[in-house]
């Protein structure tokens, strides 16, 4: 494995982790927020039971997704995170905009960690992409056209 390979992996994964210590603060934060206010009227319109497992699913997707960008080097698998990555920025980014749509503007610093997010996103992403090219077979030439 060469250094650069070297180091979008290790972009990789200390971004996830990074992702997942965010997403983990917003959920911490959101909650206490709703204990001191006695307040979990949010909870029950935002965050349903179906949505609770989705949570899960996230949650389980940023604990395993650095330790799968460490242990497995196949390229295919490389693809996999990149669009995985892609997929995650995209769904959270369009999550913001619904939040923006709906009246709740991002101008309290409860949305410094939202954005921060979407960076972190958005720097994984173009990391991911970059691992997932390292290796690809070079575009075959195109035999030359001899007219007749």
């Amino acid at each position: 494995m060469n250094d650069r390979e070297k180091t979008l992996r290790a972009v990789v994964v200390l971004g996830w982790v990074q992702m997942g210590m965010v997403m983990m603060a917003m959920f911490v934060i959101d909650l206490t927020h709703s204990a001191i206010g006695e307040n979990f009227s949010n909870w029950a319109r935002d965050m349903g039971y179906g949505e609770l497992l989705v949570m899960t699913g996230i949650f389980t997707l940023y604990f395993f997704m650095p330790l799968l960008a460490l242990v497995v080097r196949a390229r295919g698998f490389r693809c996999v995170i990149a669009g995985v990555t892609i997929m995650a920025t995209l769904f959270f980014a369009v999550h913001e905009i619904e939040h923006l749509l709906t009246g709740d503007l991002p101008f309290g610093i409860r949305h410094a960690l939202d954005f921060s997010h979407h960076l972190l996103g958005i720097w994984v992403t173009a990391a991911a992409i970059q691992w997932a090219r390292i290796g690809a077979p070079a575009a075959m030439p195109l035999p030359a056209v001899n007219p007749a």
